[in-house]
């Protein structure tokens, strides 16, 4: 069945879809791939979010966050270090973490802001109060541990 162009399947199906394009493909872009496949950008989305999630972890391999030194390409991988110069799971795991690590000093400093206004006994104070200091202790943890960006492991 067609609807706007796009067959509509279900999300495994669809999921299955990404795999093997990206697989013949060798890497693409968002655009790229929900082009090829005529799909809707988000329906694209949502099928490498799904196959990320459930198809993905049962065949053995991956789609790692795309990073910017490979133009923000998706690929299909089960190898933790890149071997073939296509960045594998490590470098997007690293990327995306450092995305993370940023949202979460953002809102922080958001909290900070708001703590700043806020009456320190009203339930908007308390919660304004409790998360500025479990978001410090993560962060005093994250700075314990080393930046996001610093992927070197332990031996």
């Amino acid at each position: 069945m067609t609807v706007d162009g796009w067959r509509r399947h279900s999300i495994d199906r669809r999921a299955l879809d990404v795999l093997a394009e990206l697989e013949q493909i060798g890497g693409a872009t968002l655009t790229e791939l929900a082009d090829v496949l005529g799909w809707p950008r988000s329906s694209t989305y949502a099928a490498i979010q799904h196959a990320r999630a459930h198809v993905c972890p049962a065949l053995g391999v991956t789609i790692p966050m795309p990073v910017p030194d490979d133009g923000h390409r998706y690929h299909v991988t089960g190898d933790w270090l890149a071997v073939d110069g296509t960045p594998a799971i490590e470098a997007g795991t690293a990327y995306a973490m450092g995305q993370v690590e940023s949202r979460l000093r953002s809102i922080h400093r958001d909290v900070q802001i708001a703590l700043a206004n806020l009456e320190p006994r009203s339930i908007p104070g308390r919660k304004a109060n409790f998360l500025d200091k479990r978001l410090a202790h993560i962060f005093d943890t994250l700075d314990a541990i080393g930046t996001a960006t610093n992927t070197s492991r332990a031996s």
